[in-house]
């Protein structure tokens, strides 16, 4: 058995977050999201031979350090078909194939494993991997499951019947024989489905523990209590955190942190290697400080996500944000939560779905948010 993660997307859901780096380079709790779908693969690995890892186009000098059971290709066709078919390429025939979407995330990461378990007991040549819809913002795969367990029907976008927060959505995992995948493929991912569906091929198994689509920007402010789970505090030893500093909940400190003096950081929190935080300062809880990012003295930061080398400055009350690689949000700044401003196309389709939607700040690469400035539910480039 072989196995083809999906990581080819842009990620123009996320956007400005994703305007100089692909949704699979996005790196949160000092890793990229491709790492997390990888991980789910790691828990399977005694059932699986080779597993092909397919990548945006040109993007392939980007990619750090993988697992030697990983082969990294880049994706030659288009949407996730072309990604299918790029993946089947390089792994030249085979038996049976699993296919995993990256920015589907499960805690505990046993996803794949207990679907290959539903796979290798049941009567279908074909699984996936349901869960229970949430928010009702789930955007891909709405799956109607019939009385045998069995998959009736899927479609690509949701109708009224899922409006509402019910039913199930694919959960980002498939598994089945090499020439059903290749249909896939073939025929078109959702239609394929479908038709099998009707044919009373497909079974699906419902994956019951935590679970996330990281489809929109606000998604990923789940992340920081994913992190963190499993565990209370971890320091490294290479962290400055003086006596002073209070830390409650789980966090994790990484090497070359530094917390200030009389700081207090709740968590679930996340604060990686490099990262500092100003004295007499309250982060979190569900905070994300990656690689080189910083906050000033005297700053409140909550459920915000700050990637590498981003900065807040002193005085800032700060909820609700993300800021992208060298974003800044200045000194005194005030950003809260309020309704998204329906920039881009995809902000408005959410807002029908999910009135009570709300986001303090989404920074694009290198965005800024002025000293003294205030923000509300803003997209910034």
């Amino acid at each position: 058995m072989d196995a083809i993660v999906l990581a080819g997307g842009e990620g123009r859901r996320l956007y400005p977050l994703t305007k100089s780096t692909p949704k699979a380079y996005l790196t949160i709790g000092g890793r990229r999201l491709y790492s997390y779908t990888l991980d789910m693969l790691r828990e399977a690995r005694g059932s699986l031979d080779r597993v092909i890892l397919v990548l945006p186009r040109g993007s392939l000098h980007m990619l750090g350090e993988v697992p030697e059971w990983v082969t990294a290709v880049e994706q030659k066709g288009v949407g996730v078909e072309g990604a299918l078919a790029t993946g089947l390429e390089a792994l030249d025939g085979g038996g049976e194939v699993v296919v995993s979407f990256i920015g589907y995330i499960a805690r505990p990461p046993t996803l794949v494993r207990h679907l290959l378990d539903y796979y290798s007991t049941s009567e279908y040549p074909l699984a996936v991997s349901v869960a229970p819809i949430t928010s009702g913002l789930e955007t891909f795969g709405f799956v109607r499951i019939g009385p045998r367990g069995n998959v009736e029907s899927i479609q690509e976008t949701p109708g009224p019947q899922w409006m509402g927060g019910r039913g199930y959505v694919f959960a980002g995992a498939l598994v089945g024989e090499y020439s059903f995948i290749s249909r896939l493929a073939e025929d078109g991912f959702t239609a394929g489905l479908g038709r099998m569906a009707s044919r009373g091929l497909v079974g699906a198994l419902t994956w019951t523990g935590e679970w996330i689509e990281l489809s929109y920007p606000w998604d990923l402010l789940s992340l920081p209590a994913l992190v963190a789970s499993g565990t209370m505090l971890t320091i490294s030893g290479e962290a400055e955190v003086p006596r002073s500093v209070v830390l409650r909940g789980p966090i994790v400190i990484e090497r070359g942190a530094r917390i200030g003096e009389s700081s207090v950081v709740v968590g679930p929190a996340y604060i990686g290697e490099g990262a500092s935080v100003g004295e007499s300062s309250i982060v979190g809880p569900n905070v994300s400080l990656e690689r080189g990012a910083s906050v000033g003295p005297l700053s409140v930061v909550r459920n915000t996500i700050a990637m590498e080398g981003a900065r807040i400055g002193a005085q800032a009350l700060v909820e609700a944000a993300i800021l992208g690689p060298n974003s800044m949000i200045g000194h005194q700044a005030v950003v809260e939560p309020g309704r998204p401003r329906p920039r881009y196309p995809w902000v408005g389709d959410a807002l029908e779905r999910a009135p009570s939607l709300s986001i303090g700040a989404v920074l694009g690469p290198g965005a800024r948010i002025g000293v003294r400035g205030l923000e509300s539910g803003g997209f910034i480039e």
